[in-house]
This record gives C-alpha cells, structure tokens and sequence, in this order.
C-alpha cells in the first residue's frame, strides 16, 4: 500500500520552460534547411522536371516534421513525464520553426548577397524561365525579374519570407501537434 499512498502530483506544463527545447530543435532543423538550401543550389533541383522538384519537396517537408516529431517526443516524454497538451505541442513545434526559419532566411539573404550572388542570378533565371513558360510578355517578365531582385538585395526578404513561411511552418506544426498531444487521463470524471 506504500505505493498508493505516496502519490506525486503530476507534473505541470507551466512548471517546465520549452526554450531549451526550441534552441536545440530550432538550430537543428535550420542546419538541416541550410544543408537543404545549399543542395538546391549546388545540383539545380529547380531546374529540373516538376517531378523531381516535387520529390525534393516532398522530402524537406518529410525531414521538417520528423524534426519536430523528434522534438515534441522528446519534451512530451523526457520533461512533461510523457504527457502534452496540443497547445502546449503546437507552440513548441510553431518555436522552433519560427527559430528555424528567421536562421535560413538570414543564411540566404547572406548567401545570395555576399557569399554567392551568382546564387541570385540562378534562381532569377530559374523564376524567368518558369515565368516563360505560363506565357507571360516579355515586358512584364522583365519587370517582375527586376522586382524580385530588388526584393532578394534587400534585407526586408527576411521579413516578408517570414510571413509566407510563417503560413506553412502554422500548418507543419498543427500537424504534428495534433498527432504528437498526448492528454493526461482524468480519472475520478
């Protein structure tokens, strides 16, 4: 009976800070987008067929939510004593990609900036030569080339990149919290 009668109360969620988790998890997975990016440019996966784009695609969301997998299994498992609520799974997962995210497009707007501005050029030609493809005039296409160049010189990309990867990194983390959460068993209800 000595093992019922010395029950702990459970381990609070406010009683554990996620931040650890998001600076580990976070730098981790925007190795792996730099390691990602730096692949694109290299071989010119965004060249290639739309299949091959799609696999590549494809496997960086993959890699992405394994990544947060990993990181919500462990917080839920090692520091909340294996039990998460979905708010709880959906801002540690929506941290870390955020942290994520402001890492790589940093690295890119460096990248294209300074370390490699025929990096630019690349993906500007890739943009052309899709936007060729739709049909669109050559006057306009000129100008949109021109428009997204300005964008990619102008530190204000990390800005409006975080917007739109803002979006997808919502719907990422949605995902693996609902299939991460965990509730703790109420009993007595």
């Amino acid at each position: 009976m000595a093992i019922l009668d010395d029950v702990q109360s459970p381990l609070s969620e406010k009683d554990v800070s996620i931040w650890a988790n998001v600076k580990k998890w976070g730098l981790i997975s925007a190795l792996v987008g730099i390691v990602f990016q730096l692949l694109n440019q290299i071989s010119g996966i965004m060249n290639q067929s739309g299949v091959v784009i799609g696999l590549y695609t494809a496997l960086s969301f993959g890699v992405s939510i394994a990544l947060y997998v990993f990181a919500l299994r462990e917080h839920r498992d090692q520091e909340l004593d294996g039990f998460m609520t979905f708010k709880r799974a959906f801002y540690l997962a929506f941290m870390i990609g955020l942290l994520s995210t402001v890492i790589v497009l940093i690295f890119n707007y460096i990248y294209m900036n300074f370390i490699s501005p025929s990096a630019m050029d690349a993906q500007l030609e890739t943009t052309r030569t899709m936007m060729e493809k739709f049909g669109m005039p050559e006057d306009k296409l000129d100008e949109a080339i021109e428009k997204q160049r300005q964008s990619l010189s102008s530190p204000l990309s990390i800005v409006t990149g975080l917007f739109g990867a803002g979006i997808v990194v919502a719907i990422l983390s949605l995902i693996v919290a609902a299939i991460m959460k965990k509730e703790r068993p109420m009993f007595g209800k």
